[in-house]
């Protein structure tokens, strides 16, 4: 249960710590960007290897004490992030945070599309936020509304899947072309 408590306003030396505080939390929200900028250049380079002979997963094992999946799921969201950077701006050219994946598991929901199926998704899901806002509801850009939005923006697909399926199921008739392993097996006493 949330209470309102009526409390005094911020002071402007709290105020101006608090926009500190809130720069300091966006920059490194941002981080998972540079780190997988950082990994990527030292995955395609091969900076990790040594004099004895170290892969990319020893690597990632020893020094960073991640898996190599981790570390390339980093990668992935950097890359993720990047092509979002392009829609996301402001009109100084600046990226608009209030629009940026501000997580590795938010830009993560993305890895699967297509550069401009990313673009089209996050371009849904900033409109939805704006709608929300503007009609004084909450919506967070959490990384489970993103995958919702991906699920919705492949629905087509899967629609069509689940109703071929789904005719299968229902329809006896519409089984003459599909082989039942099951109807193949011969009884044990007819060989």
């Amino acid at each position: 249960m949330n209470m309102v408590v009526n409390e005094k306003p911020l002071s402007p030396a709290e105020q101006g710590r608090l926009s500190e505080l809130e720069v300091l939390i966006k920059e490194n929200f941002q981080a998972y960007v540079e780190v997988g900028k950082a990994l990527l250049e030292i995955r395609e380079k091969r900076l990790y290897r040594n004099y004895d002979g170290r892969t990319w997963e020893r690597y990632c094992r020893e020094l960073w004490d991640m898996s190599y999946r981790r570390a390339d799921q980093l990668i992935a969201a950097k890359s993720v992030a990047e092509n979002l950077r392009t829609i996301v701006l402001k009109n100084d050219g600046s990226p608009d945070w209030e629009f940026f994946p501000t997580s590795e598991s938010q830009a993560r929901e993305l890895v699967g599309l297509a550069p401009d199926e990313q673009r089209n998704v996050w371009r849904d899901l900033i409109e939805c936020k704006q709608a929300a806002v503007n009609k004084g509801k909450p919506f967070r850009l959490t990384a489970k509304a993103i995958r919702t939005a991906v699920k919705k923006y492949k629905g087509d697909k899967i629609v069509k899947h689940a109703d071929k399926a789904a005719e299968l199921v229902t329809n006896p008739s519409s089984r003459s072309n599909y082989k039942n392993p099951n109807s193949l097996r011969r009884p044990l006493n007819s060989l």
